[in-house]
C-alpha cells in the first residue's frame, strides 16, 4: 500500500511501485515540448513531494470529497460549477 493510502485511508488505494502513470506523464511532457531532463528530475527526485503532501493534508482536514473543490473563507463548492456560482463565491468572500 502506498504512502497516500496509509496517511489518508479514505483515498483510493494506490500502489506507488506501479509506474505506468510515468509513461503517460512523459507522453504529455513530450507533446507539450517541455524539458524531458527537468521532468525526469522532478519525478525521480520527487521535488514537489513536500508541497503536494501539504496540499493533501489541507484537503483531508477540510473534507475535500471531489475535484474540483473551491474553498474560500470556509465556504465550499464541489464539482464543476457555473460561472455564476463561482462569481457568487468570490463576491461573498469580499464582503467579509
Amino acid at each position: 500500500m502506498g504512502y497516500i493510502s496509509k496517511k489518508y485511508p479514505s483515498r483510493p488505494k494506490v500502489k506507488i511501485k506501479n509506474n505506468g502513470w510515468v509513461l503517460v506523464l512523459f507522453k504529455i511532457i513530450n507533446s507539450l515540448n517541455l524539458s524531458y531532463s527537468e521532468a525526469k528530475k522532478v519525478i525521480s527526485e520527487r521535488i514537489y513531494k513536500n508541497d503536494i503532501d501539504k496540499q493533501w493534508e489541507t484537503s483531508y482536514k477540510v473534507h475535500v470529497s471531489g475535484v474540483p473543490t473551491y474553498y474560500i473563507d470556509k465556504k465550499v463548492l464541489v464539482g464543476a460549477q457555473t460561472e455564476e456560482n463561482l462569481i457568487t463565491l468570490v463576491k461573498s468572500s469580499k464582503k467579509n
